[in-house]
């Protein structure tokens, strides 16, 4: 049967996005986790994925956008908990028609940028989930610039979202931000997700390009799984002419490593 996609949103029990839903496949279901701030502009890594048959939730994080709640640090991962296990569960709900959709119950967890550390902190907490895709991600927030790879004032984002996005970002736990951010907080400490990636396989595509999250990251953090005794295939892909935005890192090649990944080859 021919693949149709069909683009709806989900709303239910915190879990809010647009979902790209593919019709005709049992291909693994995708929970992609945005940068931040984020936005709601067309998915491209959605209309991709389902129009190849995976059906994927772009998820907004609880207390941004039209997701109800606050915007803390510890709801972006909980909120990527909900997500997946909604997904697992094998179904889904158009928020405004009612209308049932079938999805595969092997999933997924994509993330970009701030994405990326959101889905590593939540593995975790996840049963059942063995690949992670991420596209130019924060492994992880360091007082060491070497480590987190960052060259950005993340402080200074902090700033603009509560002075410029009031209503889209409901920000909560100033603090608990900061400490975020200066990499001293306790919920995102690697000790507590590392044992999470045992025997997973994580595909990483970054840009050459990429000014926000620099090289020494990755390099960081692959050190950082062999020192812990940590088994994990994992595999990163550079894209010499892409940037941070993952858009840019959609090129022919990268797509096809992407659906070979997805599907086991």
């Amino acid at each position: 049967m021919k693949n149709t996609t069909k683009l709806f949103r989900v709303s239910k029990d915190g879990v809010a996005g647009d979902f790209y839903f593919a019709s005709s496949s049992k291909s693994p279901s995708v929970v992609f986790l945005q940068g931040m701030p984020g936005s709601m502009k067309k998915n491209d890594a959605g209309d991709f994925l389902a129009s190849q048959g995976h059906s994927l939730l772009n998820l907004e994080y609880p207390g941004t956008f039209n997701n109800s709640g606050v915007l803390t640090a510890e709801n972006c991962v909980h909120g990527a908990v909900n997500a997946v296990q909604l997904l697992q569960s094998g179904n889904v709900a158009d928020a405004f028609f009612g209308a049932e959709f079938s999805v595969s119950p092997e999933v997924v967890l994509a993330g970009t940028s701030f994405g990326g550390v959101v889905a590593l902190s939540a593995m975790a907490q996840l049963k059942g989930v063995t690949k992670l895709l991420l596209f130019s991600p924060v492994f992880l927030f360091s007082k060491n610039s070497g480590e987190s790879g960052l060259t950005e004032d993340m402080f200074g984002l902090l700033t603009y979202m509560r002075r410029c996005l009031p209503y889209t970002h409901r920000l909560a736990d100033e603090e608990g931000w900061q400490s975020l951010f200066g990499g001293v907080h306790p919920y995102f400490q690697a000790p507590k997700w590392l044992n999470g990636l045992n025997r997973k396989k994580i595909l990483v595509v970054r840009g050459a390009k990429d000014t926000s999250i620099l090289e020494s990251a990755s390099i960081h953090f692959q050190e950082l799984m062999k020192a812990n005794n940590v088994a994990c295939d994992i595999n990163v892909l550079t894209v010499e002419e892409g940037g941070h935005d993952y858009r840019t890192l959609l090129t022919s090649d990268v797509k096809a490593r992407v659906l070979a990944f997805l599907s086991g080859e």
